[in-house]
């Protein structure tokens, strides 16, 4: 039929043809957008909710973390009062001492008397009486001594080392400088 349509009129039915093409796209286009819209809809009302609980949590992670921070500041200040207290010296009590004495003097050794000297809280002076089986049994009492970490210097005198046998001993023990702080 359009053969049979002057040229003008050709022209004219082409024009229209195209048009009809055009609007028939754009409004699939309208239409594909339309459908597109509402199946996104959901997912923008979901995705909204989302951000504002993330803006409320957001709000109560930064009170968390305002006391996640007091609490590190706590614990610093606990690590370094425990620092101080591991860094001061122990107090090492009287008994303490004598049980040491005790302990290096042996079965050969009779320990009567230990006089512990105090002055303004420290040991300034140990002073040990008694007897020894032998003289090999108060020279090893003396090196035990001074090998004790309590002790930095030992005094024997010699005349106390002129019997072989049952010897009567007193010795000067000089407290080092771990015994300064002793109670």
């Amino acid at each position: 039929m359009i053969n049979l349509l002057p040229p003008s009129g050709k022209k004219r039915v082409i024009i229209d043809y195209w048009i009809r093409v055009v609007s028939i796209f754009f409004t699939l286009v309208g239409i594909s957008f339309l459908f597109i819209g509402a199946l996104l809809l959901p997912t923008y009302f979901y995705l909204s909710f989302q951000a504002h609980a993330l803006d409320v949590s957001e709000l109560n992670l930064s009170d968390d973390v305002m006391s996640f921070q007091e609490l590190e500041d706590e614990i610093n200040i606990a690590n370094d009062i425990s620092n101080l207290l591991t860094k001061t010296q122990t107090y090492i009590e009287a008994s303490q001492v004598i049980e040491e004495i005790k302990a290096f003097a042996g079965e050969r050794i009779f320990v009567s008397n230990i006089s512990i000297e105090k002055k303004d809280g420290q040991i300034i002076a140990v002073k040990v009486n008694g007897a020894a089986d032998d003289r090999n049994a108060l020279v090893q009492f003396r090196d035990n001594a001074e090998a004790s970490e309590f002790f930095s210097e030992v005094d024997l005198p010699l005349s106390n080392l002129a019997q072989d046998r049952d010897i009567p001993f007193s010795l000067s023990l000089e407290p080092s400088e771990t015994l300064q702080t002793a109670l």
